[in-house]
């Protein structure tokens, strides 16, 4: 999931998430995919993450 906000991979996003994956999950540097994807300026993946409860 992490990878996919950071290279804005909205569709493997979307599939990750409906298939489970934990949305507040911290990678090793306790960065979430919400922060990874804002880093990155993907918008679309921002939106889709709040929409599903990222905060």
């Amino acid at each position: 999931l992490h990878a996919a906000c950071k290279n804005g991979h909205i569709d493997v996003v979307k599939y990750l998430v409906e298939q489970g994956a934990n949305i507040h999950q911290e990678n090793y540097n306790y960065d979430t995919p919400l922060y990874i994807a804002c880093k990155n300026g993907h918008e679309d993946i921002v939106k889709y993450l709040v929409e599903q409860g990222a905060d």
